[in-house]
């Protein structure tokens, strides 16, 4: 195995990314490289950059020396992803933030788009750019891989949230309800022509636009089935009785027989093969073992499922396709890496690109070609991070106060073991809530451990990653036993000598905004200080009667109409502004429309102990180098000031 540098992917000739000094440049810094995808006739290579702190996308001619081409996002746009349509087109999503015009009067909306990239011209085209404004226009239902110049799309019109009308079914001339729209798009004029419409969940196609199946659903009704489009076209499953979706179906076998479904309702929990004959379930396996309830990797280009990945304590994949199998097991032992993906690869499989990530280092990407064989560097998370030393992350459990185990990963100070603490410790819990960490690296919890401190992420009870059964344990806990899970990790480190005695800080982003609110007002006398980054304040004003994610949040919180005034203060930091006695700060963005900057704001104005940064112009995540560095910036300074290290 050879790895070279291949000539021409000088990355810094556009990003010139300066070497970091400050904490907040070096780990606020977004990332260098951030997506790596390579053209389906292997001519073309599109790397996710970031030459001037924002997410762009750069185009390489991999059989040429010319300069990369350079896409910007538009505009007030953010691009969030890219992919191959085919070898004269790229997709690439982008977010807008909107006030809306609504039934309900004007509402901040975020709006996620698809446009198309041509090669021969060089010029962007927003996709389904005629058809209605929708907060969503990013559905993908085939690549129609035998016409080079189209692609099939779809909106799908849901029940409304906030009153901001992504949502809402459609009339027909004849009066009839529609919520389901197929659109055959051009990708250089971006025009949508609409094929079909139905009264159901969308449909499934393959890669040339041929269906298998139609979903259908009934939120009045609480009824949800699959229609197969095999054979006489019957419906091959039901559910009668479901305030929730009961399944997601992630795509079809490769014979086309079978639909894969994950089903998350009772008993059945996980993937399962369905078939489109005659409705038979069974679980989904690979070499005879089930693999249960985790992600599935498709070759967009060939609509197949080629692997299967899950969290243990990375997010690590495994190819069930024999031949990706095994380019994937070179690479590893090459790298001598574990943690090795493939984004991406020509039709032909003859070049492949590869994501290889170390516990709690950032990812680095590579082109491999298997019949040289060679690998070469495309790039990498955070070049100014390769030879530096990071806090090391390492996994842990303990007990909660009612016995039950928690997972979750401990980072240290950079160059410290745990004989060189006690240290003193931030609690780190993530957001979601059904989610998860793993050991991979964090840019956040570096900056905090960079500091001299312990950083503790908890994956709290309501956890996504650990099966069903840990995730419904969370359920009526939102405000509960999912923080007091993170309060007793700090009670296990206090114990085994890691952290001082004498009280933690809580930092938190989202979720993890408000359990670190909630860490303050359920032990006051341990939570020295709090940092909520786009926290919840206000959890029951995220949902409302009518919502097609009320009943998902219910399951955390508890019943919206039936909760008692008392049971819904206990869990509302909001209602207990005046209990805060520990200096809190709040960071939250302007254009946040996950968690609203009102949540924040009014927190800020009922307690004196608050201080409020307003980030204007920003969204949930952050996604730019000059916000994260002014969030590390002031997360380090409030540490310093209030938990200091000496």
């Amino acid at each position: 195995m050879k790895i070279v540098s291949l000539f021409g992917l000088v990355f810094a000739a556009l990003a010139g990314t300066a070497s970091a000094q400050t904490p907040a440049e070096t780990f606020g810094t977004i990332a260098e490289t951030w997506d790596a995808e390579i053209s389906p006739g292997g001519k073309n290579l599109a790397l996710g950059c970031s030459p001037n702190g924002v997410p762009a996308i750069c185009i390489y001619a991999l059989d040429s020396e010319a300069k990369p081409r350079l896409i910007p996002p538009p505009e007030g746009a953010r691009v969030t992803g890219l992919y191959w349509a085919n070898d004269d087109y790229l997709l690439y999503s982008v977010n807008t933030f909107e006030v809306l015009t609504t039934s309900a009067g004007l509402r901040d909306a975020s709006i996620n788009r698809l446009m198309s990239y041509s090669l021969g011209t060089g010029k962007s085209a927003l996709l389904m750019r005629n058809a209605r404004a929708v907060t969503n226009t990013t559905n993908v239902e085939s690549l129609l891989v035998d016409n080079p110049k189209k692609i099939q799309m779809a909106l799908l019109f849901d029940f409304t949230e906030d009153g901001v009308e992504s949502t809402g079914s459609r009339l027909n001339k004849g009066g009839t309800a529609k919520n389901y729209f197929s659109y055959s798009v051009d990708l250089k004029s971006g025009k949508a022509t609409v094929r079909e419409s139905a009264s159901s969940g969308g449909s499934i196609f393959d890669q040339n636009g041929k269906k298998h199946a139609t979903i259908v659903r009934d939120y009045s009704k609480d009824y949800f089935a699959i229609k197969s489009h095999t054979g006489d076209k019957k419906i091959v499953f039901e559910d009668k009785n479901a305030a929730l979706a009961p399944f997601v179906v992630e795509g079809l076998s490769d014979d086309r027989s079978k639909l894969i479904v994950d089903f998350d309702k009772g008993a059945r929990d996980g993937l399962y093969t369905l078939a489109l004959t005659d409705g038979a379930i069974e679980p989904y396996t690979v070499n005879g073992v089930e693999v249960g309830d985790v992600g599935l990797v498709h070759d967009r280009h060939r609509a197949t499922i080629v692997g299967y990945f899950g969290a243990d304590h990375t997010n690590q994949v495994e190819y069930t396709d024999p031949e990706l199998k095994k380019h994937q097991q070179f690479v590893r032992d090459a790298l001598n890496i574990e943690n090795i993906w493939l984004t991406s690869w020509t039709a032909d499989r003859s070049d492949l690109i590869v994501s290889a990530e170390q516990q709690g280092r950032p990812e680095q990407f590579y082109i491999y070609n298997p019949a040289t064989p060679s690998l070469s560097p495309l790039g990498g998370e955070a070049p100014w991070l390769d030879k530096a030393t990071l806090g090391k992350v390492t996994p842990l459990t303990y007990a909660a106060r009612d016995g039950k185990e928690i997972p979750g990963y401990l980072t240290l100070p950079p160059g410290k073991t745990k004989e060189d603490g006690p240290f003193p410790l931030v609690l780190l819990p993530h957001g979601g809530p059904e989610s998860r960490d793993t050991y991979d690296y964090y840019w956040l919890g570096q900056a905090v451990a960079s500091q001299g401190y312990a950083v503790l992420q908890p994956n709290f009870r309501g956890s996504a990653g650990y099966g069903a059964r840990f995730r419904n344990a969370g359920f009526g806990e939102f405000g509960g036993k999912m923080v007091t899970d993170v309060l007793d990790g700090a009670e296990h480190l206090v114990s085994e000598g890691i952290a001082k005695p004498g009280g933690h800080c809580t930092l938190g982003w989202s979720y993890g905004g408000y359990s670190a609110l909630m860490t303050a007002l359920l032990d006051s006398a341990k939570t020295k200080c709090v940092i909520s980054v786009n926290g919840v304040t206000d959890p029951f004003a995220l949902i409302n009667k009518g919502s097609a994610t009320l009943a998902y949040w219910e399951r955390y919180m508890g019943d919206l109409y039936n909760t008692t005034s008392d049971q819904k203060r206990a869990i509302t930091p909001i209602d207990r502004a005046g209990e805060f006695t520990q200096p809190v700060l709040l960071i939250h963005g302007e254009q946040d429309t996950t968690v609203k900057f009102s949540q924040s704001s009014r927190l800020a104005g009922k307690s004196n102990q608050v201080k409020l940064v307003t980030m204007p112009g920003d969204d949930h995540g952050m996604y730019n180098s000059a916000s994260r560095r002014k969030v590390v910036e002031e997360a380090l300074s409030f540490l310093a000031q209030h938990h200091p290290v000496k």
